[in-house]
């Protein structure tokens, strides 16, 4: 079962405005409200959820549970779970994990840093779904538009029509990866334990 991290997820809300002569509320035809799917913000309850984001009806929602069904994947091919966590009352997600198959950097020649693999993503349209690397641990949403500019080093997933696509492949991306290095590390495993005979050896390179 995947792990769920957020207890919360996000769903479409119509918008209304007053009409000034009819003092009636008429639906907005081509924008929804992006908005909390359950009434709590930090275990807190409230009583209308907050409005994350305002969007064309053309943006296309990527939701917690696919989010996390990403970092699950990352996981499933030897990752680790280092933190997660939300700026601006959920409108924006982070995740990182650590992969032993991502050598330390030496810094100083002292001090080991690691590479963390980091995914982001929002729901206000200030960032696509995305992985990045990076030294640094995630702590404060000064960060944000370092996230919004960093190059992808694997998938930029934007909020449109084609999203939910493009999580597919991503996630067949993520698994072919795992196999590979499985596959790579099998074919060491059988190649340390094939003993060589040093006369077909000879042969072979002699031409």
């Amino acid at each position: 079962a995947v792990k769920r991290l957020f207890d919360w997820d996000v769903e479409p809300e119509r918008l209304f405005r007053l009409d000034s002569g009819t003092n009636e509320y008429v639906p907005i035809a081509d924008y929804k409200a992006i908005v909390r799917s359950n009434k709590t913000i930090a275990g807190i309850s409230v009583d209308e959820s907050p409005v994350l984001h305002v969007a064309p009806n053309s943006y296309q929602i990527i939701s917690n549970a696919q989010f996390e069904d990403i970092i699950s994947d990352y996981e499933k091919i030897g990752c680790s779970y280092i933190d997660h966590g939300e700026f601006n009352n959920g409108r924006q997600l982070w995740c990182q994990l650590e992969s032993n198959e991502l050598a330390p950097w030496l810094v100083g020649d002292t001090d080991q840093g690691k590479t963390r693999i980091t995914l982001v993503t929002s729901h206000n349209g200030s960032l696509a779904l995305k992985v990045l690397l990076m030294m640094e641990r995630v702590f404060c949403a000064n960060q944000l538009p370092f996230f919004s500019k960093a190059k992808d080093v694997g998938f930029v997933i934007k909020h449109t029509k084609s999203a939910e696509s493009r999580i597919s492949l991503a996630r067949q991306q993520i698994s072919a990866i795992g196999d590979l290095a499985r596959q790579a590390v099998e074919s060491f495993q059988l190649l340390n334990a094939t003993p060589i005979n040093v006369r077909e050896n000879e042969a072979f390179f002699s031409g």
